[in-house]
């Protein structure tokens, strides 16, 4: 799910940044929560969820290889999100 995410945020970030207002990306974000809540309250799945069998757990099955790429993405992903808000914040000085 994080491309996911990153895409969408992407999508915000540069409607708030090509409009110059935060509204745009509001409605959208709005927009897209009714759309996700309708489908769950419709279907009593959410959307990322394929299989009708829950996933097993990380510790029954132990940490493999995608835990841990997606762990370093996380911790690389945040770090980099650190910097550029405190770039962000010097340059606004």
């Amino acid at each position: 799910m994080l491309p996911y995410y990153i895409s969408v945020a992407a999508v915000y970030g540069g409607l708030t940044w090509g409009s110059n207002s935060i509204l745009p990306a509001l409605v959208l974000h709005v927009a897209g929560d009714i759309w996700s809540l309708t489908r769950l309250w419709a279907t009593g799945r959410p959307e990322w969820q394929l299989s009708t069998t829950a996933p097993r757990l990380l510790s029954e099955t132990g940490a493999d290889a995608s835990f841990f790429v997606a762990t370093a993405a996380l911790i690389v992903l945040g770090a980099a999100t650190c910097r550029l808000c405190w770039s962000l914040r010097r340059s606004r000085k």
